[in-house]
């Protein structure tokens, strides 16, 4: 696993976010819905709506790691 980003933010979402991103670069589609991807226990669909529906919650450097580096 990676280092942490961000000390500010949390360790649920640094892990959602690094499983989400290898999950991606593996070739998989961005999980949509819950349900969607588990990975190592998580669900991934779950956490990319939590992040859509939190987005105004969101520091603007997680915005665009969402954005930019996800394509969410």
């Amino acid at each position: 696993m990676w280092p942490p980003i961000c000390p500010v933010w949390g360790i649920d979402w640094q892990r959602g976010f690094h499983l989400t991103l290898a999950h991606v670069r593996s070739g998989g589609a961005l999980p949509v819905w819950a349900g969607d991807v588990l990975v190592q226990g998580e669900d991934l669909g779950a956490w990319t709506m939590a992040q859509r529906g939190g987005w105004d919650a969101l520091t603007p450097a997680q915005q665009w790691m969402l954005d930019s580096v996800l394509g969410t």
